[in-house]
């Protein structure tokens, strides 16, 4: 559960910042940690196929929620700036 949750703060923080090929590193990297805990514990086989599964999964839905509010964020600010009178609009000439 906490490795559920871990993936979706890590996958929405990459989200905000870079593009969707980051996820295969950091994917790689969260395997072998999985794959580490698992051994630890003395998980199976099939327990370690589900861990690394959800925790792709988890990456991959932390990333899209985390794209998401960052294109919601981005309109709302080019929004807010065009919305803005500006002092080239005003004309002190008449």
């Amino acid at each position: 559960m906490v490795i559920i949750l871990m993936g979706i703060l890590v996958g929405a923080v990459l989200g905000l910042r870079f593009q969707v090929f980051v996820l295969v590193p950091v994917s790689c990297g969260a395997f072998a940690i999985v794959v580490a805990n698992g051994i630890a514990r003395g998980d199976g086989f099939l327990r370690l196929v589900v861990a690394m599964a959800m925790t792709a999964i988890a990456l991959q839905v932390g990333y899209a929620l985390g794209s998401v509010v960052g294109s919601i964020e981005a309109a709302r600010i080019d929004h807010g700036k065009a919305s803005r009178p500006t002092s080239a609009g005003i004309s002190g000439s008449v």
